[in-house]
């Protein structure tokens, strides 16, 4: 690699260059990680994607001690390579720190971290970019000392020299590395990388427009969260002494023993701990209120502090980096947990199906602490948010290939519909109820690989694991599917190593956990048909001014201009469209107000689109 600090004055030289090349690597270095909060990019380095060495060139931007490029000869370069291909390491990051000179939008974007994802075997892997260019092709960095300091550049000795060459050791490696696993690409995994790549440029439009907040609603919502924590906390010290501490790990060892429990939940070095999940299976009351009362101070301290230091800062929206390069499965994640938020108002005295510590529902009958609350949509647009609502099912069903349960899928009541299947049950029985959440457990249980006694638990009322087990055995009696998938899954393994889902993406564990294989080929199948319907929208959204703001494991939100919320009939097609031998159903809301206060999608206005969409509610 040959290293050029490119002076002012200079940049009209390198343009002629730059229009040659056809894929152009980048990276920025900035004064920290908050972009869109005061931090700001210092410059950044380009160099083509050719296989051999070749020149890396830096660029000064706001370097305090360096003559930095003018903002119009940056522009120029950026206008170049705005119809380019770009590759990085982190390349949503790097395109937002060259929007606050000129924002991107025709570049097609390609990021190392999701190809060394979709390519590692492992559950964890390091996919920093020192890591995986050391592990994968030996490449050693020259200036490490410049690496540790990079997120507080400013505060060190280093010179604008001394940090550029690093950002070019940065595009080296990363040029390296982009050539070497590409190389190890399958038709199959390049085709999902091609699918990932659209995505990227998706995410990184939905992290630039953000989605809007009211500060008033964050202030309240701050002052209710902290009254319940402080309710919470009254309660625990009833039992636990005015001078507990929630926080202090002893003090919670100590009440647990007092009170009688155990956890089955250790350290590393054998000792007992307690963690929220510990704590709710205890199935006591003072150990489920401090389990919460965690939870909610997770949110109080991340996700509302979040906000209120936007709203301190006078910043209007709220932006995740969103990743999908995070988990085994292919699911999303985004920071403060925005792929994951809660729908419906929390429950603080309800138990959650699911087991979570936190119950929200929709329907109630608490209604006093909604997360969804303070976002608004834009003046003069409302939100649409399209739900697949047991997408799950339908495609464990795709995989399982059970006709039984193949049939139920065609109800609008799946759980209904297997508890009538099963245990000859209806609506109108005395047991209707629990055999319908019986039969919800058993579903999702097969996808989430719960055992005999976690079944136990979550139907409740005194039932045993004989009892769960006895339950399951009778829903095996009916449904062949499951048991026929995992046998196909081992042979998969035995044969490859690996089992395949279809859209390409593999999954590595060992035969004996088959039945986590299961829960990844779900989950990461229903992640990926998300994934591409989100790219597929927003190529019909764009062109009209309809945005996407955000997605979490089951639905799209949208913000749509008023004047086309009752034109939405091809997007709803589109969404529909799903690979797996059948249309998903979705259900659709809309709100001009909140994300809290939703409507049936056709309750005003021209309700008969939805319904030409095919539209329908599941449960």
């Amino acid at each position: 690699m040959e290293f050029f600090f490119v002076r002012p004055g200079r940049v009209a030289d390198f343009l002629p260059l730059l229009e040659t090349w056809r894929a152009v690597v980048l990276d920025c270095e900035t004064s920290g990680l908050d972009l869109y909060v005061g931090d700001y990019i210092l410059g950044f380095a380009l160099a083509p994607l050719s296989p051999s060495d070749g020149d890396v060139y830096y660029f000064p931007v706001a370097h305090p001690d360096e003559e930095n490029i003018s903002k119009a000869e940056l522009q120029n370069i950026l206008g170049v390579l705005d119809n380019k291909r770009l590759v990085g390491h982190n390349v949503k990051f790097d395109m937002h720190a060259l929007s606050q000179i000129r924002p991107l939008s025709g570049a097609a974007l390609y990021d190392v971290l999701v190809l060394a994802r979709l390519l590692s075997p492992d559950q964890h892997p390091a996919l920093d970019l020192k890591s995986l260019s050391r592990s994968e092709i030996g490449y050693v960095y020259s200036r490490s000392d410049v690496m540790g300091q990079r997120h507080r550049l400013l505060k060190t000795k280093f010179t604008a020299v001394d940090i550029g060459f690093y950002c070019c050791e940065d595009v080296d490696a990363t040029r390296k590395l982009y050539h070497h696993l590409k190389g190890r690409l399958t038709e199959r995994l390049s085709r999902l990388f091609a699918a990932e790549s659209r995505l990227t440029s998706v995410l990184y439009a939905m992290e630039r427009r953000g989605i809007l907040y009211d500060s008033g609603a964050v202030a309240e919502l701050s002052a209710k969260v902290g009254a319940m924590l402080d309710t919470l906390l009254e309660e625990i010290r009833l039992v636990a002494g005015v001078s507990y501490n929630p926080r202090s790990a002893p003090q919670t060892r100590r009440l647990m023993g007092e009170l009688g429990l155990t956890t089955e939940s250790f350290t590393a070095k054998g000792g007992a701990t307690w963690n929220r999940k510990a704590l709710v299976a205890a199935g006591n009351a003072t150990a489920t209120r401090l389990a919460q009362y965690r939870a909610l101070a997770h949110l109080k301290w991340n996700f509302v502090a979040r906000l209120e230091y936007l709203a301190s800062r006078n910043v209007p929206a709220i932006r995740a980096s969103w990743k999908n390069w995070g988990t085994v499965t292919g699911r999303m994640s985004a920071e403060l947990g925005m792929h994951n938020q809660p729908k419906g108002w929390l429950q603080l005295n309800g138990t959650a199906p699911d087991g979570s510590v936190l119950y929200w529902s929709e329907d109630g009958p608490e209604y006093d602490i909604s997360l969804r609350s303070v976002f608004r949509p834009r003046e003069g647009s409302a939100f649409v948010l399209v739900d697949y609502r047991q997408i799950e099912m339908y495609v464990f069903g795709f995989y399982a290939q059970d006709e039984a349960f193949l049939r139920l899928l065609g109800s609008e009541d799946v759980h209904g519909a297997t508890a009538r299947e099963v245990w000859g049950v209806s609506p109108e029985s005395k047991t209707w109820g629990r055999m319908r959440r019986v039969a919800k457990y058993i579903n999702f249980g097969l996808i989430f690989g719960i055992g005999d006694p976690g079944l136990a638990a979550q139907i409740g009322g005194g039932c045993t694991a004989a009892e769960a087990h006895r339950l399951r055995k009778e829903y095996f009696g009916k449904f062949q599917g499951y048991h026929s998938l995992l046998r196909r899954i081992k042979g998969q393994l035995q044969r490859n190593g690996f089992i395949e889902s279809i859209f390409g993406r593999r999954y590595y564990l060992p035969e004996e956990l088959a039945y986590v294989l299961l829960n990844y080929l779900v989950q990461g199948s229903a992640a990926d048909f998300v994934k591409t319907r989100l790219v597929a929208a927003s190529a019909w959204c764009a062109p009209r001014g309809i945005a996407i703001l955000n997605s979490t494991h089951d639905d799209i939100l949208f913000e749509v201009p008023i004047p086309a919320l009752w034109d939405l009939g091809e997007l709803f097609s589109i969404l529909l469209t799903s690979p797996f031998g059948m249309e998903l159903p979705i259900e659709v809301k809309y709100s001009t107000e909140n994300l809290s206060d939703m409507r049936k999608y056709g309750e005003e206005g021209r309700s008969g689109r939805a319904a030409e969409a095919g539209i329908a509610a599941v449960g």
